[in-house]
């Protein structure tokens, strides 16, 4: 419920930032089709039309799609940055919170805790508390920088892990970064894995490889 809460905060405050900013934001949908309309008048444009019927649709998907990429670029309030960022935010920090917990725990159980995977997750819902500095986005263009958030989240985890199963300075440091060093090998193995995969796959190290099998005593 604290993860939910928290997330439904920063939520609402995205919202209605999107909200305030369409109000205050210059309005470009005028320009924007009077820049279509001259460029549907051009003879190039006519002549793509003959050659291929369905690039009228296209052209207008393109002209629509690079004028919404625009709008990110300024700045602009837009539904699909602000729809994108509240998808990310909810499923990161739902996950991470998941993630961190399970692993972050199991690291302490090794040291000798003797709390339950419950508490774990209870205490560290609360160490996602500094994600509500987000809700100065409620102000158009506002944003807290994300290693801020980043540090005291850091720092609030240290402290509830400590909480919660009882274990020196030390080894609450490592159960808090033992997590982030375990997910940071994991990415680094599937990079490596992945690299190998697709070298594999390439015809030309595949008779590399073959010619020095070959040339080898």
């Amino acid at each position: 419920m604290i993860i939910l809460t928290i997330v439904g905060l920063v939520t609402l405050a995205q919202l209605i930032g999107y909200w305030l900013g369409e109000l205050t934001a210059p309005n470009l949908n005028s320009l924007q089709r009077l820049l279509y309309s001259a460029l549907v008048d051009l003879p190039w444009y006519a002549q793509q039309v003959q050659q291929d019927p369905a690039f009228a649709v296209q052209f207008a998907q393109g002209h629509t799609a690079a004028w919404e990429a625009l709008r990110v670029l300024l700045g602009y309030p837009t539904v699909t940055a602000t729809a994108s960022s509240i998808v990310v935010t909810a499923l990161a920090t739902v996950i991470n919170w998941l993630l961190f917990a399970l692993l972050a725990h199991w690291v302490a159980r090794w040291y000798g805790s003797q709390a339950r995977f419950g508490q774990t997750l209870g205490v560290l819902s609360l160490a996602y508390a500094p994600l509500l500095l987000r809700l100065v986005e409620i102000v158009p263009g506002a944003v807290t920088p994300i290693s801020l958030i980043f540090l005291l989240m850091l720092a609030a985890k240290f402290l509830a892990l400590k909480s919660v199963h009882g274990l020196g300075a030390a080894p609450t440091l490592v159960v808090t970064l033992a997590p982030y060093a375990i997910m940071a090998l994991l990415v680094v193995l599937i990079l490596l894995n992945g690299g190998a995969y697709s070298l594999q796959q390439n015809p030309y190290v595949n008779q590399a490889l073959q010619v020095q099998q070959f040339l080898a005593p």
